[in-house]
């Protein structure tokens, strides 16, 4: 049950010459909450917390290059129960950006910040989740490190074809995970800190082009996730994914055709040591639009007639996880759609785009 919770903010910004920008800035934040579990276990948690944070940031920006750099502080403040905890850490975010001339540019970010562990993981209770498996938490936990870190290069020859090579990474310092430790009963999972290390690297290229003044349209990309996911899993994955996309534009009719691979991730989460597979995508469109009507009928993946789209896994020493999630996201389906635009006087110019099939992120810097 969530209680009381508010939060307050105040900005103040300055710019000087239209080149120099600086910013400032303090925040609060406070939230109460009472967690009843009921079942076998009968358990409840009573937790508050209190949050500041004060920061500035300086940006610059003129033809060829911008940059930007902030720092600030936060202070949090726990309490679980009868356990109280208050802790302070820095955040640095950076940024820069070189266009040397119209064809070239490179970009580089830097993010580091160090993230308090949820309440919920500080709990001591026992909590029966299924009849062989509890869950509990570690009440000495403490916050972890987490460093973002990316580079791209954008290379753009002509007007009708662009190409960006990326790579970022991401690691955790001070790392806490899930521990499955077998009892007379059944298992345990606990929490324990500080274990193995944990790194995130992505890489890849992407490009795009225009044909036939501009009426043929092919994306693609091309990429590579590695996971280093140290004790309690001591496992590394790797996955290439790829995607491809075709638009073409005929009057006031449109074509796509796109094929998303396979792709696989961490979900971004260092402690659980999941680990999940979605499956590829293979989508059809045709549409056609005027100033008033936009119809679209799109067939997605008719070479599927199951329900299962994702796969979860997960290895540990006394515990193992292998789950489909089943749901009509990856299922064979054709849908008709129409859209009429409704002018009222006003002169209103309706696109004729088919909606682009997004493909695969090409970082985790957001």
């Amino acid at each position: 049950m969530k209680e009381p919770w508010g939060n307050i903010g105040l900005n103040y910004s300055q710019s000087f010459c239209n080149k120099h920008y600086f910013t400032a800035l303090i925040r609060g934040l406070y939230e109460h909450n009472r967690t009843n579990y009921s079942g076998s276990v009968t358990a409840f948690d009573n937790s508050s917390t209190k949050f500041g944070q004060i920061g500035a940031s300086y940006s610059f920006t003129d033809e060829k290059i911008s940059a930007s750099l902030g720092f600030g502080w936060n202070w949090l403040a726990t309490t679980l129960d009868d356990n109280k905890a208050i802790s302070n850490y820095p955040y640095i975010d950076a940024s820069m950006n070189f266009v040397p001339n119209k064809k070239n540019a490179f970009g580089a970010v830097l993010h580091y910040s160090v993230w308090p562990p949820s309440s919920n993981y500080k709990s001591e209770n026992i909590i029966q989740v299924s009849p062989f498996l509890w869950h509990t938490g570690n009440p000495v936990l403490k916050s972890h490190r987490s460093y973002d870190i990316g580079i791209n290069y954008t290379f753009i020859p002509s007007n009708k074809f662009n190409m960006t090579v990326f790579a970022n990474a991401w690691l955790v310092g001070n790392r806490a995970a899930f521990v499955y430790e077998a009892t007379s009963e059944g298992i345990i999972r606990t929490i324990q800190q500080p274990i193995g290390k944990f790194s995130h690297y992505n890489y890849g290229i992407n490009a795009s082009s225009n044909f036939f003044e501009g009426k043929l349209h092919l994306s693609g990309q091309l990429a590579q996730l590695y996971v280093h996911n140290g004790l309690p899993y001591n496992i590394n994955h790797s996955h290439v994914s790829c995607y491809v996309q075709a638009l073409y534009y005929w009057g006031n009719f449109n074509f796509a055709i796109s094929y998303n691979s396979e792709n696989a991730t961490d979900n971004y989460n260092s402690m659980s040591g999941i680990w999940t597979k979605n499956k590829d995508s293979f989508v059809l469109q045709a549409g056609w639009s005027n100033s008033t009507w936009n119809i679209r009928l799109t067939a997605q993946n008719l070479q599927r007639w199951n329900w299962r789209s994702l796969y979860d896994t997960m290895r540990s020493d006394h515990y193992s996880v292998n789950k489909w999630v089943s749901n009509a996201s990856g299922h064979a389906f054709v849908q008709l759609s129409a859209a009429y635009t409704f002018g009222f006087g006003k002169q209103v110019k309706q696109g004729n785009d088919i909606s682009r099939q997004s493909g695969a992120s090409s970082g985790i810097l957001q």
